[in-house]
């Protein structure tokens, strides 16, 4: 992170809300939080973190999977490699009723070792991630979470002993990739799969600063079809390729606050970048792209395709944990400062 860039996102929200990154001159250290099952964007965030890292920007202590999908970390065992990090820690979610074990993108990648080498194939194979949690907290502090998926992980983490407090110890935020500013049934991330009870039980208990990129800020960002000039040993593009084959009929862009939308495959017309803004806010902070909204709540209803909002009115004991973005610049803008580190060949000179 740039001294800037740092210093600006303490003057946009105020080292007194727990957002300002703790040592300006050194990398932000950062877990990510993925389910990386059916979507390709989980894909290019993980990508986006690789690249920062290797621009010295990040300390990647992990990627965790809150996916009970056996493939998720293939998939993210596969990026890793990849990008040049075969050893970096994996983590993983070894429950069985939370998300979706059907994941077809990375069950392809996962079977294809011989295009997209990786050494790990199932959840099993790795640590449970309440444990990986506590071992790296417990040696770092400053401690930036991404999460991109369910909350399962964080939920079972705070519901450990001693697990709270070793979150506001060693925990600078959370970014939650996840919600919605208006009334929206079956917001992903926060009410499917079986994702909305361990959701309500973090955004009450959780006791360090929360940032919502709710799903309206994504859904219009559209992003990678520029992968497709890619590598074809890339699992990145891959997870944008084959997305386009398992669900040929999808529409591209697709959300529910997308200008328009048409049938198309991703490599072409790319897809919403949800996820890759978690990473960017993640690592930058806000800056000028964003405008931050802290009056106010992130409400989950506690049944499948629940209802989620953002509401001002109400008692909510953790609300002055939570804090939402609003773009205050163009789509395109956020777009090509995302395609710097989404559009990256680590084998380019």
């Amino acid at each position: 992170m740039s001294l800037y860039k740092a210093i600006q996102f303490c003057l946009l929200i105020g080292c007194m809300t727990g957002l300002c990154p703790t040592a300006l001159s050194q990398p932000v250290k950062i877990i990510f939080e993925t389910d990386m099952e059916t979507d390709s964007d989980d894909a290019a965030a993980l990508a986006m973190l690789h690249y920062y890292a290797d621009q010295k920007m990040v300390d990647l202590l992990a990627v965790v999977s809150n996916s009970r999908s056996p493939d998720s970390v293939a998939g993210i065992d596969a990026i890793n490699t990849y990008y040049g990090r075969p050893d970096l820690p994996i983590g993983a979610y070894q429950g069985d009723s939370v998300g979706r074990s059907n994941t077809p993108i990375y069950r392809q990648i996962n079977e294809r070792a011989d295009l997209y080498p990786h050494n790990i194939n199932h959840r099993s194979e790795v640590p449970d991630a309440v444990s990986l949690y506590t071992e790296l907290l417990s040696a770092h502090q400053g401690v930036v979470i991404i999460s991109t998926g369910y909350l399962q992980n964080i939920a079972a983490l705070l519901d450990a002993a001693g697990g709270k407090a070793l979150v506001a110890k060693s925990v600078e935020h959370m970014v939650v990739v996840g919600g919605s500013v208006g009334r929206m049934n079956g917001e992903h991330n926060l009410t499917v799969a079986g994702s909305a009870t361990s959701a309500r039980f973090v955004l009450s208990h959780f006791p360090r600063p929360m940032l919502f990129t709710p799903a309206e800020v994504g859904s219009s960002i559209v992003t990678g079809g520029e992968l497709d000039d890619n590598p074809q040993a890339s699992p990145v593009r891959a997870a944008f390729d084959i997305l386009g084959s398992v669900r040929p009929n999808i529409l591209f862009p697709h959300g529910p606050h997308a200008p328009s939308s048409r049938a198309d495959v991703p490599l072409k017309a790319g897809r919403p970048s949800w996820d890759q803004i978690g990473v960017l806010v993640g690592v930058f902070g806000p800056t000028d792209n964003f405008d931050v909204v802290a009056e106010g709540y992130m409400y989950v209803e506690d049944w499948e395709r629940g209802v989620t909002q953002w509401r001002t009115r109400g008692r909510y004991s953790n609300r002055d944990n939570h804090r939402y973005l609003v773009k205050a610049v163009s789509d395109q803008t956020i777009a090509e400062q995302i395609l710097v580190a989404m559009d990256y060949d680590p084998a380019a000179p």
